[in-house]
């Protein structure tokens, strides 16, 4: 593999790395040919979303637990929170925040391209997320500046 890789990270079927622009470099076979791929694997900016593979990722290089196990335990994980919201449960992760079903009451809109003409948006729920106290220390420490030119 090439020296001015930044990192390598192992994906579900080979382990691949990435270079200081973020360009996914592949091992593919046994023939060891390096494969330039999509960088949507390889996020090395702090301010790109986090993805559910990334999160199995970081837990896999933490606990060298297999991929598919740590993939089956994050995915129950989800849909355990989402049948709880769906079923209008709060969900209360301590120190992270607190998952909260709100009703949003029934309004009058308006079409932006015809003002004239009222639109009914119906009564419906909301989630909506209220951070936990840890959180809320770790936000005070962003570099605002940093992030509003992203």
């Amino acid at each position: 593999m090439p020296a001015n890789l930044n990192r390598t990270v192992h994906s579900f079927f080979r382990p691949f790395a990435c270079d200081e622009r973020g360009i996914v470099i592949d091992a593919a076979g046994p023939t060891q040919k390096l494969e330039v791929r999509e960088a949507s694997r390889c996020r090395n900016d702090p301010m790109s979303n986090l993805t559910k593979r990334e999160i199995v990722l970081e837990i896999y290089q933490k606990t060298k637990f297999p991929q598919k196990q740590i993939v089956d335990s994050v995915q129950q994980t989800l849909d355990i929170i989402q049948n709880a919201l769906a079923s209008g449960r709060n969900v209360e992760l301590r120190n992270f925040g607190v998952l909260e079903v709100q009703v949003r009451k029934q309004r009058i809109g308006r079409n932006p391209n015809k003002p004239e003409a009222e639109v009914v948006i119906p009564q419906r729920a909301v989630v909506k997320f209220k951070s936990g106290k840890i959180l809320k220390q770790e936000l005070k420490k962003i570099d605002l500046v940093k992030l509003q030119q992203t």
